[in-house]
C-alpha cells in the first residue's frame, strides 16, 4: 500500500474514533446535543425582547395618564369658573316690597343655597327655580342665619309660608304641603314684616 493510504485510513479511523467518543459522551449526558445546545440558548436572548417591549408600554400609559390628568384640571378649572360667576337676578314684586332675588336654578346652586353666607341685606332673597311642580324637603345645612321659606307654586300664588327657621334645625328638613315649582328664602321675619301671606300671587 501506498503512505497515502496509510494516511487515509489513519484518517478514517481518528474521526470514527472521535465521532464514537463524542456519542459516548452526549449519551452519558456530560455534553448537550447540538439541537439541545442551540434550543437553551435561544430564549435567553428572546427573554430580554419582551422586557424592552414591557418598558415602552408603560412609559405610554404614564404618557396617557397624564394627558387624563391635564383634561381633569382643565375641566375642574372651568367648573370653578362656573360656579364663581356672578348668579342671575329675578325681582319679584309682592303687594307691598319688592326683592332682589338670586336665581338658583341648576343643581350646583340649589345644593350650595345660602349656605356659608354669613347674613343677607333686608330686601334681598334667593328664588330656587324647579324644572317641574314636585314636594321639595330643605334643610340648613351651612347657614348661619334664620330664613323663612316661601313655597310657591307653578302660577307664582304662595301656598305655604315657613317663617323663623333656625341653623340649630340641621339636619331636620321642611317642605310645602303641595306642590311647588319655586321656593324663595328671605332673612327670618321678612313675610310677617311685608305682609306676605298664603294665597298672594307674586309677579316675576
Amino acid at each position: 500500500m501506498s503512505r497515502a493510504i496509510y494516511v487515509l485510513l489513519f484518517i478514517i479511523i481518528g474521526i470514527g474514533g472521535i465521532i464514537y467518543l463524542s456519542h459516548a459522551l452526549i449519551s452519558s449526558g456530560a455534553f448537550p446535543s447540538l439541537g439541545e445546545f442551540i434550543a437553551s440558548s435561544t430564549p435567553a436572548i428572546a427573554s430580554s425582547t419582551p422586557i424592552t417591549s414591557s418598558s415602552t408600554t408603560d412609559f405610554a400609559s404614564s404618557t396617557t395618564v397624564l394627558a387624563v390628568s391635564t383634561t381633569t384640571t382643565a375641566i375642574s378649572t372651568t367648573t370653578n369658573a362656573a360656579t364663581t360667576s356672578p348668579l342671575r337676578i329675578i325681582s319679584i314684586k309682592t303687594a307691598n316690597t319688592t326683592i332682589k332675588a338670586y336665581a338658583a336654578d341648576d343643581q350646583t346652586t340649589q345644593e350650595k343655597g345660602l349656605g356659608d353666607r354669613e347674613s343677607l341685606p333686608m330686601n334681598e332673597g334667593m328664588l330656587f327655580v324647579f324644572s317641574t311642580s314636585q314636594i321639595y324637603k330643605f334643610w340648613m345645612k351651612d347657614m348661619l342665619f334664620s330664613l323663612d321659606m316661601i313655597w310657591i307654586d307653578e302660577n307664582k300664588q304662595v301656598i305655604d309660608i315657613t317663617d323663623n327657621i333656625s341653623p340649630d334645625t340641621f339636619p331636620s328638613s321642611f317642605q310645602s304641603s303641595s306642590p311647588v315649582k319655586y321656593v324663595l328664602e328671605v332673612n327670618a321675619g321678612f313675610a310677617e314684616k311685608n305682609n306676605i301671606k298664603v294665597g298672594d300671587n307674586l309677579i316675576f
